[in-house]
């Protein structure tokens, strides 16, 4: 396994989840360990106080060698974050196991050290490896030292020597079996946010869907109701005005005075009833879901053009460039309703002759931008829902909306998204007015 990396506390080799919100249970207990290893410090201290054992030179340099260790786990350790498991950590323990060995060669109590320094190899090396070899290199430490200080001494194969090495094969198997357990717990906690982060996504596809559902729902209603009625008040107001020029003339009124100011009356309602129509279509057409199922975008922005060329006579142009590079299908539906949203503009305000759509993958970013050759309109007039709500749309996808348009030279609307989610969207290649609140968060299209 790799070295670790991160910011917290676990034993060698293991890895803290990235969806963790509360510290791991080892991390709560770090104080508990902390306050272990300096009562083991003062016990050690204490008895360099204290013994007789010690000649004056022993207890000299076991208090500088105690005082070393001491100095070593605050700055190495606790000042830096006993989390931070770098080269400060395992400077430290390589610092402690000379300590212990030369520690033992001084006196063979010191061997009291051992019940800290086992726990530490584990808790501040970064794999498992490095665990189990520190802990070999802390027993041979000891073992070195008890050699130097008693010879070949019986006592020390007799006593000491079997000691350690039941010590070792405990602390291998247990900080093995620890390491282990905290391995699994690690791999089913991000298991847990894996299924937790796929449930919200789920969550967020069936509201996607109840919203696309209930537009549908919507946009069939209208073309129901309002386009239908508007269509029968157009074909009875045609009716009518045929039958008028078949009437014969009223008596008490002039042929061509009654039957002119009727006619006006049928063609105003006539002109009243095309409108509303015209409106009700494009309601239908702005609230109909966009569908990208099994259509890539650059398609269905052909769609749209084709479409709008064929309701509205205007000719577009369709230009792509680059291919999609990683492109979430929630990016591509605010791109499509911000070229949706644009040519809705253009049909009721531009005027405009011919439109041009480019559409650029580039630099893990996509932008749209559609130009028209209409009448324009002026930053000083008011603040309409068009262009605001598709600001809105775009910069809650991590995108930017940039609208230069003066009157009578046209506009241009420039929609810019980020390839991953949520990144902030690059402005080096958005003209000078995305990056000023004017006509973007003031014009009336």
């Amino acid at each position: 396994m790799k070295p670790r990396t991160d910011s917290t506390a676990a034993p060698a080799g293991s890895k803290r989840s990235p969806a963790a919100a509360e510290p791991n249970a080892w991390e709560r207990l770090l104080i508990a360990w902390h306050v272990a290893f300096w009562l083991m410090l003062a016990s050690a201290g204490a008895y360099t106080a204290f013994s007789t054992r010690l000649s004056s030179n022993g207890r000299v340099l076991a208090a500088g060698l105690l005082f070393v260790l001491g100095i070593t786990y605050a700055a190495g350790v606790m000042w830096r974050g006993v989390a931070r498991r770098g080269v400060a950590n395992v400077a430290y323990v390589v610092v402690a196991i000379v300590i212990v060995g030369a520690a033992c060669w001084i006196d063979s109590t010191y061997l009291m050290l051992l019940f800290i320094a086992f726990p530490q190899v584990w808790m501040f090396t970064p794999t498992l490896v490095w665990g189990m070899g520190g802990t070999v290199a802390l027993t041979a430490a000891a073992i070195i030292g008890l050699v130097l200080n008693t010879g070949r001494d019986q006592v020390l194969w007799r006593d000491f020597l079997p000691q350690l090495v039941i010590s070792l094969l405990f602390s291998l198997l247990l900080g093995v079996w620890i390491y282990k357990l905290i391995e699994q717990s690690l791999s089913r906690a991000d298991l847990i946010a894996e299924l937790q982060h796929t449930r919200n996504e789920l969550a967020e596809a069936h509201h996607a869907h109840g919203v696309l559902a209930e537009r549908q729902r919507m946009a069939r209603e209208i073309h129901d109701t309002l386009a239908q009625g508007f269509i029968s008040i157009v074909t009875l107001s045609q009716a009518g005005q045929a039958r008028l020029a078949k009437l014969p003339s009223n008596p008490g009124l002039p042929a061509e005075e009654w039957s002119g100011a009727e006619l006006a009356r049928l063609q105003a309602i006539e002109e009243v009833a095309r409108e509303n129509l015209a409106e009700a279509r494009a309601l239908v057409a702005a609230f109909a879901p966009v569908d990208l199922d099994g259509v890539a975008l650059p398609e269905a922005v052909q769609q749209l053009a084709d479409r709008f060329t064929e309701r509205t006579g205007t000719a577009v142009v369709v230009e792509i460039s680059g291919s999609s590079r990683g492109l979430k299908r929630a990016q591509e539906v605010v791109l499509l309703r911000a070229v949706q949203e644009a040519l809705t503009n253009v049909r009721r305000h531009a005027g405009a002759a011919a439109v041009h759509i480019r559409l650029v993958y580039e630099n893990a970013r996509a932008t749209v931008e559609i130009i028209d050759d209409g009448v324009g309109f002026s930053p000083t007039q008011g603040a309409g829902f068009g262009l605001p709500g598709m600001r809105d749309r775009v910069h809650a996808a991590g995108g930017l909306v940039a609208v230069d348009s003066e009157l009578g030279r046209g506009t241009r609307v420039v929609v810019q998204v980020p390839a991953a989610a949520h990144a902030a969207p690059a402005e080096a290649d958005v003209p000078p007015a995305a990056a000023q609140e004017t006509t973007a968060e003031r014009g009336n299209r």
